[in-house]
């Protein structure tokens, strides 16, 4: 939301302590996809948005008191019998595993190069093979090679 605010006074708020509501941040994204920052346009695609607003339902899902939290966690032993993973169980979820991880943190990463882009391109050109790199190292453990057969 900090990228889509032309006059960076949603930043200056934030950066001096201010917190956003939740609701009020993705109402304000799904109102605005486009900007320009700067001398930098941040566009957010429909298919990004679709994808981001799916991952961040699912880990809503999974990470507040509800239903799908509770299958995270439990699993049904025998009649009126549960067991409870501390932190869930990842048994045979390497491949969820593995596109939750790949999704947040390419999100994570193309945020994070804009930022740097818009606040302080001097920074993003003496870094850029730092943030070249670490984009492949989240290739690779995003991809492992026994999970693209």
């Amino acid at each position: 939301m900090l990228l889509l605010d032309a006059s960076e006074d949603l930043f200056h708020r934030w950066s001096q302590g201010e917190q956003f509501k939740p609701g009020w941040v993705r109402n304000e994204l799904k109102a605005k996809s486009s900007s320009a920052v700067r001398d930098v346009i941040v566009n957010t695609d429909q298919e990004t948005h679709e994808l981001n607003r799916m991952v961040y339902a699912w880990l809503s899902n999974i990470t507040h008191a509800n239903l799908d939290s509770v299958n995270q966690t439990a699993q049904k032993t025998g009649d009126q019998r549960y067991e409870i993973f501390v932190g869930g169980s990842l048994e045979g979820m390497k491949t969820l595993m593995n596109a939750v991880f790949a999704s947040l943190c390419h999100g994570l990463h193309h945020t994070a190069v804009i930022c740097i882009a818009v606040f302080d391109a001097a920074r993003l050109e003496k870094t850029g093979p730092r943030w070249s790199a670490l984009e492949r190292r989240v290739n690779e453990a995003a991809y492992p090679r026994d999970t693209l057969t």
